[in-house]
């Protein structure tokens, strides 16, 4: 009866996987599964990540306007003595 049993079980495993088919699916199908496919903590992490990448950026940007608003602000400091020293001399 085993050997029986085995034999059934084996010609059920090939008739099965000969009937399987591969469907390739197309791109955008591919993409819709996989964005159906996501978590709201998938969805989180990725706003995480971007959140950081623009954080990033943007300190990188911000340092070099530092250097400039610095030089900027010697500039309008040495003004302001500047014009200070003319209205003492006018008077």
């Amino acid at each position: 009866m085993d050997s029986n049993t085995n034999t059934n079980f084996n010609q059920a495993n090939m008739t099965n996987s000969t009937n399987q088919q591969h469907t390739e699916v197309a791109p955008t199908a591919k993409i819709a599964q996989t964005v159906a496919s996501l978590t709201v903590c998938d969805y989180l992490g990725g706003l995480a990540v971007m959140l950081i990448f623009l954080a990033i950026t943007r300190i990188i940007s911000q340092a070099g306007f530092w250097k400039k608003s610095k030089q900027a602000r010697d500039v309008e400091f040495l003004e302001r003595i500047w014009k200070m020293d003319a209205s003492k001399i006018n008077h």
